[in-house]
């Protein structure tokens, strides 16, 4: 059975992003929002603008530990509205749920499902957050999994990982509200001079 392709119109990707040309900053510096010029790694965000007219309805992978199935395959999508977002605090633990490519067969990549628990929270710096891992990062057990999001214990995003130490056993995390502020901060660019 082959997948339904659903065209979505413009993505965002910013693999190489440069706001200055289209910003007054010297004249109007609140045009310009520093936090989100200082998200790392902007390559790991990319976004569309999803129109409510979708014809069919995004559906789930399989999400599974060794234990049990978290989310079957098949079910529909949710959307993670904004209200939902969250700081992070010492009295939470933390999860990351995303999908990493760490075996390499014949010409395919092969992907699984990674899920780390019980991150804590250690601070923040550089306006991004860090969380210890109680397991020990090992790079091959996170491999490509930037761009996951981190949940708290209720269930709230608190933001999407970019970067991950062996060394130090902490994952950075870019903040959720600061994700959103670059959305509205191109939304504000692709509005420009209109």
């Amino acid at each position: 059975m082959a997948p339904i392709l659903t065209p979505m119109g413009n993505f965002y990707f910013y693999d190489r992003y440069d706001y200055s040309p289209l910003f007054d900053c010297e004249t109007n510096p609140e045009d310009v929002d520093a936090e989100v010029l200082a998200i790392p790694d902007l390559i790991d965000i990319t976004f569309c603008e999803v129109q409510d007219n979708i014809e069919r309805p995004f559906l789930t992978h399989e999400l599974a530990t060794e234990e049990s199935v978290l989310v079957p395959a098949g079910e529909q999508k949710l959307i993670i509205p904004t209200e939902t977002i969250a700081e992070p605090s010492e009295d939470c633990v933390y999860l990351v749920e995303g999908v990493v490519q760490n075996e390499i067969k014949g010409i395919r990549n092969l992907r699984r499902n990674a899920i780390h628990q019980d991150l804590t929270y250690a601070g923040s710096k550089y306006g991004d957050y860090f969380f210890d891992y109680p397991n020990g990062v090992r790079y091959d057990e996170w491999a490509a999994i930037s761009g996951a999001p981190l949940f708290d214990n209720q269930c709230r995003l608190v933001g999407m990982v970019v970067q991950v130490n062996e060394r130090t056993n902490q994952i950075q995390v870019v903040p959720a509200s600061k994700i959103v502020r670059l959305i509205e901060q191109q939304l504000k660019v692709d509005n420009f001079g209109k």
